[in-house]
């Protein structure tokens, strides 16, 4: 709920490499989804499978750190953070 609050509502903005953005749910890492008609559960959803259970998050100990690591996992990416939590 955190992340939904500040990545915001609908965008098309056409600087931004994502294209159309809803929920900070792209349509250039989303290609098969409906961006504009996308809901915050579905947003949640997403967030949920493709980077909190995908990075282990259940596993870290302190939820502050838990839920540092998921939101830099949304903006560098699931695979670079996890390279930097290695190092």
């Amino acid at each position: 709920p955190k992340l939904l609050k500040k990545e915001g509502g609908l965008s098309d903005d056409k600087e931004d490499r994502g294209g159309l953005t809803k929920y900070g749910i792209t349509k250039a890492g989303y290609p098969h989804l409906d961006i504009a008609s996308l809901t915050k559960e579905q947003a949640a959803d997403i967030y949920r499978v493709d980077y909190w259970n995908r990075l282990g998050l259940d596993g870290v100990e302190s939820q502050i750190k838990a839920e540092l690591m998921f939101e830099a996992g949304v903006n560098f990416g699931v695979v670079t953070l996890a390279k930097m939590a290695q190092r």
